[in-house]
């Protein structure tokens, strides 16, 4: 390997490179950022003024990709990028870019895919080396600042990759060519104009129910990601013994150390195949996943606990997570004071001191407390020797032990909050908060999420780009990707379902239009992930599996269903069936990887749906309304999508409720027509009709 001092010099490098030798991050509206604006790396945010740099310097780019509650990330950082001797190796060789994932998950997914086209695993830090043109040359994930792992070390790496930029540049740029037309290939791969048999799903969920641990819930095997796109698909299309699955899971959840049981709210993940031991990092979409995922069970089940991690787990988003007057921030990291779980673990000593005497024995019990520890010495509360509630009295006592421990531990350096709101995942969590309101009748949680959701317009839509991707002190002015457009779109049909409200259905609307105007790829019959030429340096990526969040096309399917439902214009309908034929092969050969596109094909082919015919607007009608709504709830364990009627509305010709509505304009109380597919049930005026129209039809 060649010496700092022998590292080949464009000529070129003589122009003026005074704008080589700052930093550039210290402005960036992310938080993961500015974390490194102090990094003595010559840090470029991603954009055209790196790639200018990078043409005119003729030198590689290196990508760093990653997020601001990344372990791994941040010991890389203090390893490699906060060392001047690697740093002045990056700032001699390469043109050197900072991205959040988060910010740009379009970025981030593309040079994720030219790493697995490497055959090397995925993961963050991403660390890729571009052409200056950006296409993806070599790349890795964490690089040790010494060699270990078995992996080289990260100074080796960057002097290897400038000694081929060098003497064998061909041989780089023939693996870029090959790499980019692989991703070209690969965006658009898979269209297909076969339909998947109706009863798919059910079939799928019944093959998925085989991989499942029957003993502790999740996939077999360690580690354990709540993977909500599964439990779903098995909730939605399962029977009744796959259901149990998704029960056994929750309850393992909610009662695991993925949940914390001080503060509320549900890390990311289990390290182990028990649920006890989490990545302490917290983020924005698991808990507005999982909080919908509860709200069903507690409908099915009624069942305490359910309902008591819900209403824990909302509060702890409101208190830890909510920016007020803007929208919820993206995530809690999972360290403090350099240490991973430092915030969050005990020591015997330490319980033994903060439980009072009267209570520790009930406690340590519950709370699986010993004085060998559970995790490396230490102790991760958790709940796992029961999955259920204990009696009331001692719950109270419990919960006046977990008020003191709080309190205590808030004492303690809290974790780094990354401020950053993302319109997909507070789209997520709006959708989830409304479905509280919905099924545990609280308007004033209504009332808050409406103003939380008028406030993330205020600060995410521009007169000129549309929605935006993400906030922070500022707007990113970058257009949101279709998974921020679908998830905010999902989020105003159903706050149209909760209050009737006309505006949510118009907003709902406008951005499906501009999904449609703007993503919408008329060749692939798909849309872009990313808007058509928002970023000329990657290709249009199309794709319809799952990561930890449902796919973006499983969202805009049961969008324009709900769509077709409250407008009954056919051509929603047409579109969502469009879609599901053109990822039908793939989604065939994989449906472990297309849950969600299997749960939307489910509700747009099976799924229930609620026309409400509301013959006045009095306190009285509403109350009784309310009670046929939350019979249905109940009955459906899921919250539908629901059109209000007044005598004054009409409906389109062919809606499936169109045939009812002269029959309920006369009527003068309530009335509750369930839907499923293009049938409406006759009208139901008291919760004992609505529980057996309901047990007709599911």
């Amino acid at each position: 390997m060649l010496t700092m001092a022998a590292v080949y010099r464009d000529s070129r490098e003589t122009l003026d490179t005074r704008a080589m030798t700052k930093n550039r991050l210290a402005n960036e509206t992310s938080p993961y950022l500015r974390q490194h604006a102090d990094n003595p790396v010559h840090w470029y945010p991603w954009g055209e003024e790196a790639f200018e740099a990078a043409r005119r310097l003729d030198r590689p780019i290196f990508l760093s990709i990653g997020y601001a509650a990344c372990h791994w990330c941040h010991v890389m950082a203090h390893e490699s990028f906060e060392d001047p001797e690697t740093a002045a190796v990056m700032n001699e060789h390469f043109v050197n870019v900072k991205v959040d994932r988060e910010e740009r998950p379009d970025v981030d997914r593309y040079y994720m895919k030219a790493l697995h086209l490497m055959g090397l695993q995925g993961g963050w830090p991403l660390s890729m080396f571009l052409a200056p043109d950006g296409r993806p040359l070599w790349g890795g994930t964490y690089f040790p600042p010494k060699p270990r792992f078995g992996r080289p070390s990260f100074r080796q790496v960057l002097e290897e990759v400038a000694r081929l930029w060098r003497e064998d540049r061909d041989k780089l740029l023939n693996n870029a060519e090959a790499l980019t037309n692989a991703l070209k290939q690969r965006a658009t791969e898979g269209r297909s104009q076969r339909q998947l048999p109706q009863d798919f799903p059910a079939r799928a969920a019944y093959a998925l129910a085989d991989l499942y641990d029957h003993d502790h819930g999740g996939l077999q095997g360690a580690p354990k990601f709540p993977q909500v796109p599964l439990l779903d698909l098995l909730w939605r299309a399962g029977r009744s013994h796959e259901r149990a699955l998704v029960l056994l899971t929750l309850r393992h959840i909610c009662q695991g150390g993925i949940y914390d049981h001080l503060d509320g709210g549900f890390a990311r993940y289990s390290t182990d195949s028990i649920w006890l031991v989490p990545h302490f990092e917290k983020m924005l979409y698991d808990n507005a996943l999982l909080t919908d995922m509860l709200v069903r069970a507690w409908l099915d089940t009624g069942d305490e606990l359910f309902r008591q991690r819900i209403e824990e787990t909302v509060s702890f988003v409101f208190r830890r997570l909510l920016i007020p007057g803007v929208g919820f921030a993206s995530s809690l990291d999972a360290d403090s004071e350099g240490e991973e779980g430092r915030h969050y673990v005990w020591s015997y000593t330490d319980l033994k001191k903060a439980v009072s005497e009267e209570n520790r024995d009930l406690f340590f019990r519950t709370y699986g407390v010993t004085r060998s520890g559970n995790w490396e010495g230490r102790i991760i509360l958790n709940r796992l020797n029961a999955m259920s509630l204990l009696e009331e009295e001692q719950e109270e006592r419990l919960a006046a032990e977990r008020r003191r421990l709080l309190e205590r531990r808030n004492q303690r350096p809290f974790p780094a909050r990354d401020d950053k709101v993302l319109a997909s995942w507070n789209g997520l969590m709006i959708s989830a908060l409304v479905h509280v309101a919905s099924v545990f009748d609280d308007p004033d949680l209504l009332n808050r999420t409406q103003d939380i959701m008028t406030a993330l317009i205020d600060h995410l839509q521009d007169d000129d780009l549309g929605l935006c991707q993400a906030w922070n002190e500022r707007r990113l002015t970058f257009p949101a990707t279709a998974d921020g457009l679908a998830a905010m779109i999902r989020a105003a049909l159903a706050l149209h379902s909760a209050t009737g409200k006309s505006d949510w259905l118009i907003r709902a609307l406008s951005w499906q239009e501009d999904l449609d105007r703007y993503h919408f790829v008329p060749e692939e019959n798909a849309y872009a992930f990313a808007r058509r030429g928002a970023d000329p340096h990657m290709a249009d990526q199309i794709f319809a599996e799952d990561d930890a969040l449902p796919n973006y096309h499983a969202l805009i399917i049961e969008n324009l269903a709900h769509l077709a439902f409250v407008t009954g214009k056919a051509e929603y309908r047409t579109r969502a069936l469009a879609l599901l034929e053109r990822f039908a092969h793939e989604t065939a050969q994989n449906p472990l990887s297309h849950a969600a596109l299997l749960s939307a094909m489910h509700a747009l082919l099976n799924g229930s749906r609620i026309t409400l015919f509301l013959p006045d607007d009095s306190r009285e009608t509403r109350q009784k309304a309310n009670t046929l709504l939350s019979a249905a709830l109940s009955a459906l364990t899921e919250c539908p999508p629901i059109l209000r009627l007044s005598p004054q509305k009409t409906l389109p010709e062919h809606h499936p409720a169109e045939s009812m509505l002269s029959s309920l304009t006369d009527r003068k109380t309530p009335a509750l027509l369930l839907c499923r597919g293009e049938t409406c049930s006759i009208p139901a005026e008291t919760p004992e009709q609505v529980n057996d129209i309901c047990a007709m039809l599911t």
